[in-house]
Formats: C-alpha cells, sequence, structure tokens
C-alpha cells in the first residue's frame, strides 16, 4: 500500500521540525518521487531565508534547478525525461569531487561540477517566501549526507486521518507539518496496494493459520510445519502458490477449499502426513513430491488417481 500528500498549487506547504544542513564539500544524495504538470514551475524545497538554499523545476528549458546558501545557482538538463501525469523519481547526488549528477527515474541526466556550497532546507513545496504555484503529489523526500539517511518525509508512513497534516520523517523523527493545508483528510491520496504474502519460519508445535479468507494472489512459504500443526480451513479465491519444505508426523493442511489454478510444492513428507480434504473446482493440483518413504507411495498413488478422476 503506499499514499501521497497533495499540494493545492495556491499557498500551502510543509515545515520541517528542523532544518537539514549539508555541509559544504560533502557528498549528498537528495532524492524525491512527485506527480505534476511538468510544463510548469514547481518548487520542491527551500529555505525560509529569502536568499538561501533552492530547488526547484523550472518549466523554462525543462530542467532542475539547485541554488545554495550563498546563492550559486545551477541548473541541470532533464533532457525532457519528465513525464507527465505519473509519479517522477528525481535525484541529485554530489560525489567526493563536487559533481552533482541528476537522474530522472533512474536515468543519469544533466551534470555540473565544482557545486562545493552548502545546503540548508527546512520547508518542502516552498522557497524564499513562495509557494508552487500548481498542484503537486509527493510520495516522499529523502536526503543522505555522506552516506548516511539524515530525512525520509514519508507519505506511505504518515498518519492518514483527519488534523493538521502531518509527513512523517522515518529517520529522526524530523517531521514535516502542514501549512495552509485541509484538515478533513483529503491531502492523503490512497494510491492502492498489491497481493498478500505470509511467510512463517518455521512454525511452532500445535500452531495452525486457522481460518484464512483471501481474496487476492496469495504466497504462503513455511519453512517447516512441526507436529500436529495445519493450515487450518483456507479458501483461496485467487491464484494461490504453496510452498513447504517439510511436514513432520501428523502435519495436515486441513479443509482446502481451491477455487482456481494452484500449484502445492513439497520437497519432504514424514509418516502420517496428510492434506485433508481438498476440494477443485478449477485447474487440476499439480503435486510434486520428493519421499523417502516407501509406505506413503501407494497412498500418493491414490491420490494423484482421484485428482485426475476429478473425485478429490
Amino acid at each position: 500500500m503506499a499514499w501521497s500528500q497533495r499540494y493545492d498549487g495556491v499557498n500551502d506547504y510543509a515545515l520541517f521540525a528542523s532544518p537539514v544542513v549539508i555541509p559544504a564539500s560533502t557528498p549528498f544524495v537528495i532524492e524525491w518521487m512527485v506527480k505534476y504538470d511538468v510544463t510548469k514551475t514547481l518548487i520542491f524545497a527551500g529555505n525560509t531565508a529569502d536568499t538561501d538554499t533552492q530547488l526547484y523545476a523550472a518549466s523554462s528549458g525543462g530542467n532542475i534547478r539547485l541554488r545554495d546558501d550563498a546563492q550559486d545557482l545551477r541548473l541541470y538538463n532533464t533532457n525532457g525525461s519528465l513525464l507527465a501525469g505519473v509519479y517522477n523519481k528525481i535525484k541529485l547526488t554530489r560525489d567526493l569531487g563536487n559533481t552533482v549528477t541528476l537522474e530522472v527515474n533512474d536515468s543519469p541526466e544533466g551534470s555540473s561540477s565544482g557545486v562545493a556550497g552548502a545546503f540548508t532546507f527546512d520547508e518542502l513545496n516552498k522557497m524564499s517566501g513562495v509557494t508552487a504555484s500548481t498542484t503537486c503529489d509527493y510520495q516522499y523526500l529523502k536526503i543522505d549526507v555522506n552516506g548516511s539517511p539524515v530525512i525520509n518525509l514519508d507519505a506511505t508512513s504518515s498518519n492518514h486521518v483527519a488534523g493538521t497534516p502531518i509527513l512523517t520523517d522515518t529517520v529522526s523523527s524530523n517531521d514535516a507539518t502542514g501549512v495552509n493545508m485541509p484538515t478533513d483528510g483529503s491531502v492523503w491520496v490512497d494510491l492502492g496496494g498489491s497481493g498478500i504474502s505470509i511467510t512463517a519460519t518455521p512454525i511452532p508445535s500445535s500452531e495452525s493459520f486457522g481460518v484464512a479468507s483471501v481474496k487476492k494472489s496469495l504466497i504462503i512459504s513455511p519453512l517447516s510445519i512441526l507436529s500436529s500443526e495445519s493450515f487450518g480451513n483456507t479458501k483461496v479465491i485467487n491464484p494461490i502458490e504453496i510452498n513447504v519444505n517439510s511436514f513432520d508426523s501428523s502435519s495436515e493442511f486441513g479443509n482446502a477449499s481451491i477455487l482456481i489454478k494452484k500449484a502445492i510444492n513439497v520437497i519432504g513428507f514424514n509418516s502420517s502426513s496428510v492434506f485433508g480434504k481438498i476440494t477443485l473446482f478449477g485447474d487440476a493440483i499439480p503435486i510434486v513430491i520428493k519421499n523417502k518413504f516407501r509406505m506413503l507411495k501407494p497412498i500418493l498413488k491414490n491420490v494423484l488417481r482421484k485428482i485426475k478422476g476429478g473425485n478429490l
């Protein structure tokens, strides 16, 4: 699940709890993920002092501009790589030789040498008393100095509720407080999520997953299931993959209702291990078993025969 924080392009911005200082001639990485109208000028970050650090994108010339505390302004050509209507990952990196390189969506673009100045950031979406003039959505802004994280303002890690919006810093709690922002929770944009993954390493004795009802893709990968354990009654409505390294005595899957394509891959089965009752509503389940116990061969042959015949 990912989130972003929206700025209206009128007068809102976020103020850091404490300024972030990048010393002169010190390597740094400034990275941020943002969606905005790339044909317009957008302010990314700055300092409350009118003549200090500025970081912004200029619509004229299609470049990213960075000015240090001594007002040394440098331009970094994007070569048209900023994409409209999607989130762009933008990164500025200064190396030990004081060369700053711009990357857009992991592609190297413009660079500038002799960038040795210091930078002080304390506000997002504002610089020199001016806020951004276009709507934008930020997923994060993070800064590393000399190889160590200094700040990571992350919308996903923030509290997405009504009230004054607080953009959470996951590094040192140097959170950014929203100014002139709505307090009804509308500044938080839910970008959605993906499937579910459950990993157990291992599951202790006599425990189980209980009754699991899953509506999206599920991968269950315990390294081992010990004596008397089970998955309980598992109902899965979309593709499932179950990978188990070993089954100990009396272990079972319980009653598994599997509705579509499935794969059950078991490396080792010990005596008395069973799958329980498996109900098939879609394609047959391929069962891959490497077993050293001859006593299980007749049982497994019978299971496979029932699967092929659709009677399991």
